[in-house]
């Protein structure tokens, strides 16, 4: 009975171990540099007072942190949004504390791609304080007239002339 409970026991010790050792090479990120490649070319290319609209979290991620560590006394003027947060509640308050200065819905928008809707409500509302950049086009507002002109990884948005 002791013979098997410690094969148990074990078996539960070199499983995860096993795991991690045949999958090291893809766990293994020490030699990846996509985000601080990513994060240095969005904020060289920023202009002051910019906005930067991220549709992926893990770009967005980027952004926060080269804004708020790498960066933080020297880049506090732009403006990073989850566009995924400002879909709920909770994360139009939350940027609206951050950045009192952002025109920002009173409530998630409803119907339609939520996405989609937020990011050309955004844009509409703050294009003419702030420069806008964006991580994907949005059809609705191309259809308008604004512009979306590729910087690095970014789209740069201009308003319909």
């Amino acid at each position: 009975m002791k013979t098997g409970r410690n094969a148990g026991i074990a078996l539960l010790l070199i499983a995860p171990l096993w795991t991690l050792l045949s999958n090291w090479s893809d766990a293994d990120l020490s030699g990846e540099y996509d985000a601080i490649r990513y994060g240095t070319e969005a904020f060289n290319s920023f202009e002051p007072d910019a906005l930067a609209i991220e549709i992926r979290y893990e770009r967005a991620f980027t952004l926060w942190y080269y804004r708020e560590v790498e960066l933080v006394n020297e880049r506090d003027d732009v403006a990073v949004i989850y566009l995924e947060h400002a879909t709920f509640d909770w994360g139009l308050e939350l940027l609206k504390r951050k950045y009192p200065d952002l025109v920002l819905p009173d409530e998630p928008l409803t119907g339609g791609r939520n996405d989609a809707d937020t990011a050309a409500w955004i844009i509409r509302n703050n294009i003419d304080k702030r420069p806008v950049y964006i991580g994907a086009t949005v059809n609705s507002l191309a259809e308008e007239g604004y512009r979306f002109e590729a910087v690095g990884l970014l789209y740069r948005v201009f308003p319909p002339e």
